[in-house]
C-alpha cells in the first residue's frame, strides 16, 4: 500500500550504481530532465526496481519525485522492445544489474 511504502535501504546504492555507471550526477538521476542519457539511466532503474523489489508502480513513482504511475508503466512496458531494439539501452540495463549483483554480494 502506497500510505506505508518505505523506501529499499538499497535505493540510495541504486542510484549512486546508475550515477557511477553512466557517468552522472546522483541529483540529475532524480530529476526532471528528459535528456540523454538521463531519460535512459531513469528508465532502466524503473524497471530493474520493478524486477528486483516488485516495487508497486506507484511506489516506483513516488521513488522518482513523484511521478505517475503510468510513467513507470511505459517504461516496464517498453523495456521488452528496447531490449530487442536497442543495443546501447541493452548494454546499460545488463550492466547497471551486474553492478547492483555486485553489491549486494
Amino acid at each position: 500500500m502506497i500510505w506505508n511504502f518505505k523506501e529499499p535501504k538499497e535505493f540510495k546504492k541504486i542510484i549512486n550504481a546508475a550515477a557511477f555507471v553512466w557517468n552522472l550526477d546522483k541529483a540529475d538521476v532524480l530529476s526532471s530532465d528528459r535528456s540523454e542519457p538521463l531519460a535512459t539511466a531513469r528508465a532502466v532503474l524503473m524497471v530493474s526496481l520493478r524486477e528486483r523489489y516488485r516495487l508497486t508502480y506507484a511506489n516506483i513513482g513516488l521513488l522518482f519525485g513523484g511521478r505517475d504511475h503510468g510513467t513507470i508503466i511505459y517504461h516496464v512496458k517498453n523495456h521488452i522492445d528496447r531490449m530487442d531494439g536497442d543495443p546501447d539501452y541493452k548494454e546499460n540495463y545488463i550492466k547497471i544489474n551486474q553492478y547492483l549483483d555486485n553489491l549486494s554480494t
